[in-house]
């Protein structure tokens, strides 16, 4: 719900931006996140880190 006269904007320039997406879940004693940084440019989108996307059970 928007308040009146508030304007949204959403893009103003679809090049340069940066997005963190994180999921997880948190329960009562024990939590668990995934993070990806990425950025998108006139050019396309990549990482912003190297990390190795496996799965690390310990």
């Amino acid at each position: 719900m928007r308040k009146a006269g508030y304007e949204l904007l959403l893009c103003q320039d679809p090049a340069n931006m940066c997005f963190h997406f994180q999921s997880g879940v948190w329960l009562h004693d024990f939590g668990a996140a995934v993070s990806k940084p990425s950025v998108v440019s006139d050019m396309g989108g990549e990482r912003l880190c190297d990390v190795d996307r496996g799965l690390v059970v310990d």
